[in-house]
């Protein structure tokens, strides 16, 4: 059993689920949450194997990195490859909520190139999910001032190459987070475990 975070889970497993059973001679299930949720999962041995989005210190868990992951700009208006600062303010904006590692990582880049903070921003609406975000993007007036927001480059590939999303970066910086593999630290030489991460390291 799985434990994997949103874009993960959703986005990302999906595209080798058949290959993965094939590879581990074993039928793949998979609980979809919040990082620290699987994290917790995997404590309470509910799970085998957790994919997440961020690192949640634990002397129990070992970390594998795995892929990374970017987050971009995006809009249903074509966007300028590289956005100034004066871009981004002029934006209508729906935000990740203010707990949302996402937005964290998009706040520290906001920084490193010296841009406003974007509690400025003119935000219209704070969401949870990247499914909602997407979607809310995705069906705003063309017509109007874009509406853009910030998700893993991974969510809206097959849109971005259909043409219905485009996408921007802060100037030339590129947002990458790690993802990462968690297992228990007692399961460490588990074949299971072993086979199951050697197959993820491979694909990556």
């Amino acid at each position: 059993v799985f434990g994997a975070s949103f874009i993960i889970g959703n986005y990302i497993l999906p595209r080798f689920l058949n290959n993965l059973k094939e590879n581990i001679h074993n039928d793949v299930s998979i609980n979809v949450s919040v990082s620290h949720e699987a994290i917790e999962d995997l404590l309470d041995k509910k799970i085998d194997i957790a994919l997440v989005e961020n690192y949640v210190s634990n002397e129990d868990i070992v970390y594998r990195e795995w892929m990374e992951d970017e987050i971009v700009i995006f809009s249903n208006q074509k966007l300028p490859a590289k956005a100034k600062a004066e871009d981004l303010l002029s934006y209508k904006w729906v935000c990740r909520n203010p707990e949302s590692h996402t937005r964290l990582i998009f706040k520290e880049n906001l920084e490193k190139a010296n841009f406003p903070d974007c509690d400025t921003f003119n935000v219209t609406s704070e969401v949870t999910s990247a499914t909602t975000i997407v979607q809310t993007v995705l069906h705003s007036d063309k017509n109007l001032t874009p509406t853009v927001s910030i998700v893993s480059r991974n969510a809206i590939e097959s849109l971005l190459k259909s043409g219905a999303l485009f996408e921007s970066r802060i100037n030339n910086q590129k947002m990458i987070r790690k993802l990462y593999i968690a297992y228990r630290k007692d399961r460490k030489h588990d074949a299971f475990i072993e086979n199951v991460v050697d197959y993820l390291l491979k694909i990556k």
